[in-house]
């Protein structure tokens, strides 16, 4: 009989090496959130994407302020990862904030209406 360890190790390490070369199909709920914007006025949306960039720029903040000096780079990946995933989400908030304040990504019914004849 294996002891339980011995087969959790094995369970965990199968689970590793399948996890990190296969991106999973991971769907969080800020992209499916997007997919509804068109239920809000633009300059709500406006204020919302305002707000999550404050968020994530503290969040940012809190994950570069906790790596201890001379830590490894091995012990801080993870938080590496997360701070590139943040930073590229940034950018992008940015620019769509950016893009609704001058008015080049806005909507409204008659928009919504065109669309929906033209495509649904």
């Amino acid at each position: 009989m294996t002891p339980p360890e011995c087969s959790g190790a094995a369970t965990f390490r199968r689970w590793l090496t399948n996890m990190l070369p296969t991106p999973a199909r991971e769907f969080p709920e800020f992209p499916a959130a997007l997919a509804f914007l068109a239920v809000l006025a633009p300059a709500e949306v406006r204020g919302l994407l305002a707000r999550r960039i404050e968020a994530q720029e503290e969040r940012l903040t809190a994950i570069h302020e906790q790596a201890p000096p001379g830590m490894p780079r091995l012990f801080l990946i993870e938080d590496e990862y997360r701070a590139a995933m943040l930073t590229a989400e940034l950018a992008w908030l940015r620019d769509v904030v950016a893009d609704l304040d001058s008015g080049a990504f806005t909507w409204d019914l008659a928009l919504i209406r065109k669309t929906l004849a033209e495509f649904g």
